[in-house]
């Protein structure tokens, strides 16, 4: 009996040092776990599920684990989390080695994920997940895209149905589109578009009640939603969105730090003496850059309040008009740091700060 604890306890300590590379599947996953001196101790697979997931890696103590980004890697990460392993998640974009192998499959790249979280788990890219409460909040966000998605498919189809006919509907907001356009489209078209307009009733009135448990979200769990809802064309869904992806303001030691955060940074070429920028990099939420610049549509537009945001973006264009988009982009920028800004350190928006410091 004795003997049997001593074993148990060497196999405890053999299975703590060990370094296991998960290559996610949807059915099945694929992993390699190697030891200190980077041989493979094993390979195999692993059925997709909690059950199975627990119970494999119930027989490893406190390992170094990497897994893939995926859609599954959440609660995937979560779990081992939870297991006591260091759980590290890989960006395989942003990997050559797994990407760009010539041999690439599931088994070399559990391996190859292994290797790197060995050598230095920098080098994976690794990525931070959201917690699952900000996850639940998240997918109100994403089924309001879905719904405007679905709108604006819906009111395109109408408008190209009724112009094939050599009319044109009234240009009007997507909100009122189903109210404003039913006496203008043809009879004989009617009982093939009412069921769309029905449709399109429901669906805003869908995203209404969103928009309003949206803003409700953003004033009960979120004070500082309060002050970044004071800068002219940021809404609420905006300011939700940043929250939830930034999530904790002190990760960045600098508020223009999140610039390349989100993407709005150009691309870097530099070697020896060539210092080429490139375009911007789009990495980062792909959702909050386009909000972002939507802001800044509104902030740039002709009845839009003055600010030093505002005088920002229009000295840009006037230097040069063919390169608006690109004064778009900057501007939206400014306004990542402006909003980071004021979370950071819980003060009020002021419209004019830039024009005050260097007056």
């Amino acid at each position: 009996m004795i003997n049997q604890r001593r074993t148990n306890i060497c196999k405890k300590k053999i299975l703590s040092n060990l370094y296991i590379g998960v290559d996610l599947g949807d059915k099945t996953h694929f992993f390699c776990i190697l030891d200190a001196d980077g041989n493979v101790v094993k390979r195999g697979k692993i059925e997709n599920d909690r059950v199975s997931i627990a119970e494999f890696f119930s027989d490893y103590h406190k390992c170094k684990i990497v897994i893939e980004s995926s859609t599954h890697s959440l609660w995937i990460y979560q779990l081992l989390t939870d297991m006591g392993h260091k759980v590290s998640v890989a960006n395989p974009s942003k990997i050559p080695l797994i990407y760009r192998a010539a041999n690439k499959n599931d088994k070399n790249d559990a391996e190859k994920l292994a290797r790197l979280l060995r050598l230095d788990p920098h080098l994976l890219c690794p990525i931070q997940h959201i917690s699952m409460k900000v996850h639940a909040t998240l997918a109100i966000l994403k089924t309001r895209g879905h719904y405007v998605s679905m709108r604006t498919e819906m009111i395109n189809f109408i408008r190209t149905t009724v112009k094939s006919r050599g009319h044109r509907l009234t240009s009007c907001d997507a909100k009122g589109f189903h109210k404003r356009v039913k006496e203008e489209i043809p009879e004989d078209l009617l009982p093939a578009v009412a069921p769309l307009l029905i449709t399109l009733e429901h669906t805003s009135n869908q995203i209404n009640e969103i928009d309003n448990e949206i803003k409700q979200i953003c004033l009960n769990n979120y004070p500082v939603a309060e002050k970044l809802n004071q800068i002219h064309g940021v809404s609420y869904i905006t300011i939700l969105t940043f929250i939830l992806t930034i999530e904790d303001p002190g990760r960045f030691k600098q508020a223009r730090n999140i610039g390349p955060y989100l993407g709005l940074t150009p691309r870097q070429f530099q070697s020896g003496d060539k210092d080429h920028r490139g375009h911007i990099s789009k990495s980062g939420n792909k959702t909050l850059r386009t909000l972002l610049v939507n802001c800044v549509s509104i902030i740039l537009n002709t009845n839009g309040k003055d600010c030093d945001l505002r005088r920002f973006g229009m000295q840009l264009i006037e230097k040069n008009e063919n390169k608006k988009k690109k004064a778009k982009v900057a501007v939206a920028r400014k306004l990542a740091v402006t909003m980071l800004a004021i979370w950071q350190n819980d003060i009020d928006y002021d419209p004019f700060y830039m024009s005050k410091l260097s007056a």
